[in-house]
């Protein structure tokens, strides 16, 4: 039996769902039970902290942590695995959700995998709860993701997963700012085995995650793992120039011939507008890469904690 262990959740703004949560762990973890849950509360407005706070200290299992403000799902994850770096007595840990839409039944199948010795054990979607725009959003992530970066990346990956103690020191490690914690895990390698899991509707309140939150965290990811974007601006520059090259004698000849009536005025407009359109885009794209360097220059921590309620 596999004990001492984990449970990081990370949340915002689920003050009805932390203590159902901990019911639903505890009626499903079996006799996986030598386990502590590590709440994050990443600057929760509602009542969140208090209910964290009052259970800490009601709770021997119940562990809090709260930031300073919203710094994002990503940052709060981080900031529970960077306190288990601090923990020597224990195995693993598992990072779930607080809105009760991952499985936690699974959590045991996690366990059993574990003890066959996989270091990384990550879950995937199999049915979708999204709506149309969400869905298509997240298919073309992970169509970037997959055939475009370094990181072996499995479709609907989620961030339901057990990690090995020894992977969480490694991630520990990382000096990147702004990691997304499910990309650095599936480009870290180590026997990893992936779990297809149903996807439950919330149970209360509405998803925190919203369209700006994961277009950061899409572009955090893109940028970790792939210099895809910043390529492609290039073949375009180059297609745009021999396209070029090609076409303007073309219009120039037809118009000398009366076959087509195009001025060169407004070919030269024309072409001017899609080229200054990518050089504009490839700066953008620099201005992204050169944003990453200067966040790891400053140093500037990803994360400030406000409060501790630690047994």
């Amino acid at each position: 039996m596999s004990d001492n262990y984990y449970i990081v959740v990370p949340c915002y703004n689920e003050e009805n769902n932390i203590e159902k949560l901990i019911l639903k762990v505890d009626a499903s973890i079996g006799n996986y039970n030598q386990y502590k849950i590590l709440f994050i509360d990443d600057g929760s407005t509602d009542k969140s902290w208090s209910k964290i706070d009052n259970l800490c200290n009601h709770n021997q299992k119940v562990l809090g942590i709260k930031l300073s403000r919203n710094f994002g799902k990503d940052s709060a994850i981080e900031a529970g695995l960077n306190y288990l770096e601090q923990i020597e007595d224990f195995k693993f840990a598992i990072v779930i959700d607080a809105d009760l839409q991952h499985p936690v039944e699974k959590i045991k199948d996690m366990i059993d995998e574990w003890n066959k010795e996989y270091k990384i054990v990550t879950t995937y979607k199999k049915n979708n709860v999204e709506n149309f725009f969400r869905k298509t959003g997240s298919d073309f992530f992970y169509f970037l993701m997959t055939n475009f970066s370094d990181a072996k990346f499995i479709t609907k990956n989620t961030d339901f997963m057990l990690l090995d103690k020894e992977i969480i020191k490694i991630y520990n490690n990382f000096t990147e700012k702004n990691k997304s914690v499910k990309t650095f895990i599936n480009w870290i390698g180590f026997k990893t085995i992936s779990l297809p899991i149903e996807i439950k509707k919330r149970s209360s309140g509405k998803s925190k995650y919203n369209f700006f939150n994961l277009t950061r965290t899409a572009v955090n990811a893109i940028t970790s793992f792939s210099l895809f974007p910043i390529k492609i601006v290039g073949y375009m520059g180059i297609i745009m120039s021999v396209t070029s090259i090609i076409i303007l004698p073309i219009f120039i000849i037809s118009s000398w011939l009366n076959i087509l009536n195009i001025s060169i005025q407004t070919m030269i407009i024309i072409f001017n507008i899609f080229l200054t359109g990518i050089i504009l885009s490839a700066i953008g794209l620099l201005g992204i890469y050169i944003s990453r360097i200067h966040e790891s220059s400053i140093n500037r921590p990803s994360y400030l904690i406000e409060k501790k309620n630690i047994k």
